[in-house]
């Protein structure tokens, strides 16, 4: 998740590998031995065991469902913040703006009187 959510969306195998990390935590929560995973192993490898355990397999699927999830979830956030920061960055703009366009208003007054 760290890397961000496009390398996620578009990388079947880390997705995998990380439900499969979901499930570990999942799993020991329980007192239960996780499921090995290395780097170098390929999904199939990784989740090749969980096929006896019924539970186990079904909680991967879950987590890989809940991955793409929360991809969606943190891209979602990341828009909305950088949402408020721009319409917090339009706010001040206007105020400035505004302010700017009353000083104006008061020259162009005084011009006008002095004309």
């Amino acid at each position: 998740m760290k890397n961000g959510c496009r390398e996620l969306k578009d990388n079947e195998t880390i997705r995998g590998k990380l439900a499969v990390h979901f499930t570990n935590c999942h799993i020991e929560k329980s007192n239960l031995a996780p499921y090995i995973c290395t780097d170098e192993m390929t999904i199939n490898q990784c989740t090749s065991n969980m096929v006896s355990s019924p539970t186990v397999y079904n909680a991967y699927t879950l987590f890989t469902t809940h991955v793409e999830s929360l991809c969606y979830l943190v891209q979602s956030e990341v828009f909305n913040h950088r949402i408020e920061g721009n319409i917090e960055n339009l706010s001040k703009n206007s105020i400035k703006a505004e302010n700017l366009l009353g000083d104006l208003g008061e020259k162009t007054n005084t011009i006008h009187q002095i004309t």
